[in-house]
Order: structure tokens, then sequence, then C-alpha cells
């Protein structure tokens, strides 16, 4: 699962337990944690901008956290589900995983840069179908773009045995032009991030006492919690592009560690984002105590139930008496 030569079995062992740790983390954490997140965004009686962005980022998110799911079922069988090493499968992962992930990207960078705006120009609206059009540019874009990839007669999906993962295979000397140009792109997409980002932070420092004004303390907290989540994506998203750049050019980031930024790294983003929401937001807390209550008070109903009808023999009807 490893390169022998320059790794001990012990050392081996080590890294899967890893693997598995963070695999089942991440799963265990970001789809339960972004189910509920989700559900409170899409219940909320709201028309605003924000709430059909981060009923986006929720749902990318997710997707984002389930398909580790396969990869913890890999790291936990040590790589012996044939189906997971197939070329149907690596084509299917290669296409949407990565995808997933350049759309979450995205998505933050739409929030931050309408939180900027709104800070800029508080009288000022955003029309959502402007929104939907630069999700669904974008969208093409990336599709477009990981179509040409498969059209490629030198690039060939291929599982590799020593990674534990699906990855390109390519012609000597074409993969550091082939990353660079996608680290190229990647940089262009998060420099408005950086600049609605840092734009943000500098008004938020500049502003108002909010004191005076419950109404702008509101929107100052929801301003902070977009910042944090900004910040957390590009933390995720820059050691991803610093580790890939390393890696093409000396070739020498150990196997382990190309594993844990390319692979749980940039979702465990995804699984820390409902976290943010849940510690930041109020009434996401109350839906979640709300949500669980009425979850165990189910669970509690259905047991006595049960419990009910073993002691009776059958089904007890409502209305009577077992006595």
């Amino acid at each position: 699962l490893v390169d022998p030569i320059n790794t001990s079995e012990t050392q081996i062992t080590t890294h899967m337990a890893v693997y598995c740790f963070l695999s089942t983390a991440i799963i265990l954490v970001g789809v339960p944690a972004n189910i509920m997140s989700l559900s409170y965004f899409i219940l909320k009686e709201d028309s605003k901008v924000s709430k059909m962005i981060f009923v986006w980022l929720n749902s990318v998110d997710l997707f984002v956290c389930c398909w580790m799911i396969p990869q913890a079922v890999l790291n936990y069988s040590l790589g012996r589900i044939a189906f997971l090493k197939s070329t149907i499968y690596c084509s299917i992962r290669l296409a949407v995983y990565p995808t997933s992930l350049q759309l979450s990207i995205f998505i933050t960078q739409l929030l931050c840069l309408t939180r900027t705006y709104s800070l800029m120009r508080p009288l000022g609206r955003i029309r959502k179908w402007l929104l939907k059009l630069c999700l669904g540019a974008f969208l093409v874009v990336i599709l477009g773009r990981m179509a040409s990839l498969f059209m490629k007669d030198e690039l060939t999906v291929t599982y590799q045995e020593h990674r534990l993962r699906c990855a390109w295979a390519k012609p000597e000397g074409g993969a550091a032009r082939f990353n660079i140009w996608n680290n190229i792109l990647s940089c262009i997409m998060i420099i408005p991030t950086l600049f609605g980002c840092i734009t943000s932070v500098l008004l938020l420092g500049c502003g108002q006492n909010v004191r005076e004004n419950p109404l702008s303390k509101v929107k100052r907290d929801a301003n902070v919690t977009v910042i944090i989540i900004t910040i957390v994506c590009l933390v995720g998203y820059l050691q991803f592009l610093g580790m890939t750049f390393i890696d093409n050019f000396t070739g020498g980031v150990p196997v382990f560690v190309n594993n844990l930024s390319l692979i749980y790294a940039c979702a465990a983003v995804s699984a820390i984002n409902p976290i943010i929401y849940f510690l930041r937001i109020q009434r996401l807390r109350e839906h979640v105590y709300w949500s669980l209550n009425v979850l165990f008070r189910a669970i509690k109903a259905r047991l006595c139930r049960r419990d009910s009808r073993q002691r009776t023999g059958g089904p007890v009807r409502p209305g009577s008496s077992s006595y």
C-alpha cells in the first residue's frame, strides 16, 4: 500500500490507521452535520440570496462527505475491494470528486463576495438569477475541462496500489505541464476570494459601533461567520495547491503526506463548515436541539410500543388496555 523500499511495516500500519481514522471522522461528523444544517437552511423562511448560497454549499459539502464512504471501505479492506479499483469506479471518482471540491470552493467564493458587496453597498441588491448564471457558467467550464481530460489519448485512468487511490496515468514529462495549468487556473479562481475576504475584514474593522444598533450586530455576526468559512476554505485549498506544486517540481513528497493533502484535508473542510454554522448561528443550534428531541421521542415511543406488543403477545389497539 506504501512504497516498501522507503517505508517500514510499522509505518504502513500507522499510515493505514490514520487513513481509517480520518475517513471515519469525516463521515461520522460531516454527513449528519451537513444533513442537519441543510434541513435548517431549506426550512428557513427567508428569501435572501444568502439562504440560496448556503443551501448550495451545504448540498455540495454533504456530497463530498458521502464520497468518503467508498474511500473508508477501501481503507478498512486494505484495498481488496475489486470494484473500488476498477476503471469504471476510478473514472467516476476522478470526474465527480474533484469537480465537487472545486464547486464547493466556488460557492464559498460567491458567498464571500456577496457579503463583501453588502458591506460596501448596504442598500444594494444582488439578483439571484445572476448568481445562478455564474454557477451554471462555472459548471460548464469545469465539466468541459473534465471531459477534455477523458478524451486525451495520452491520459488514462488507473488505480495506484502504492497510493491506495485512483489517479491519472500520464507519459513522462506530461504530468508537470498538466498539473501546472491546473494550478494556474485554481489560483485565478481563488484570487477574488482572497480579495473579498481581506476587504470584508477591513470594512468590519473600520465599521461603526455595533452596540448602537442591534440589527447591525446581527449583520456583523453573519459577516464574521462568512469570513471564518472563507478562511477555512482557503487554508484547505492553498495547502492542496502548495503540495501539488512541490510534488510537480521535486517529486519528493511522501505518499502519506500527499494522500493527507489531496484526499483528507480538502474533504475535512466540508465536514468543518457545518460545525462553524452550529457554533455561530443560534437558530441553527435551536433547530438541531429540536430535531434531536423529536428523534429521541420517536425512538422512545417506538420502543415503548414494541415492549407493549411483547408483553401482550400482539399489537396493541389505540384506546385498548392490556390489564
